[in-house]
């Protein structure tokens, strides 16, 4: 059969085994002859005798199994049962397992207006060092400047006290900038 439409590019669509019909309203969902548990009645298209029907309405599902609202007949043909795809989790990143390659959306750049992925200065760096911490609803920084820091005459700069600067190290500001320290 033909498919209508813009052919899909991608997705985990699957096909299940073929059911034959008889009296009764509770199926069997199988995929190559196991068992199959769909997340919900939603994920599944099923075409009865030509006709879509509609999941929660027409069928719902029970665990690996499908009941239909009203008893089928061995007349009956369950044409196909579609899944559009399994719900799944990609559970929690292990710890320095993502960097910026793996970030989809430049988060580095801003413009007047906010984050933008157009704009050309940085936002804001997180050094390995970890010299700020994000923790909401509270914002931590190191309390030594380690690295040699400018803050350009088009930037102002906010840090909380008491703030050193460790030896070999400094910070410059610009002319037109302001660092405050609160």
């Amino acid at each position: 059969m033909a498919f209508i439409g813009k052919q899909p590019k991608a997705g985990n669509f699957i096909l299940l085994d073929s059911i034959t019909t008889s009296a009764t309203a509770t199926f069997n969902l199988t995929r190559n002859s196991t068992a199959y548990f769909p997340a919900s009645a939603r994920n599944l298209i099923v075409s009865l005798n030509g006709v879509t029907q509609a999941p929660d309405t027409a069928y719902s599902v029970s665990g690996s199994t499908i009941v239909f609202a009203s008893a089928l007949t061995s007349n009956d043909s369950i044409d196909y049962i579609l899944v559009l795809g399994d719900v799944l989790s990609i559970g929690t990143p292990a710890d320095n397992t993502v960097g910026e390659t793996q970030l989809s959306y430049p988060l580095t750049n801003f413009s007047s207006t906010g984050i933008d992925d157009n704009a050309t200065a940085t936002a804001i760096t997180i050094a390995s060092s970890k010299l700020v911490s994000l923790s909401a609803p509270i914002l931590t920084h190191a309390q030594t400047v380690s690295t040699n820091t400018t803050i350009a005459g088009t930037d102002n700069a906010m840090s909380t006290g008491p703030i050193s600067i460790a030896n070999g190290s400094a910070v410059t500001v610009a002319n037109g900038a302001q660092w405050k320290i609160i």
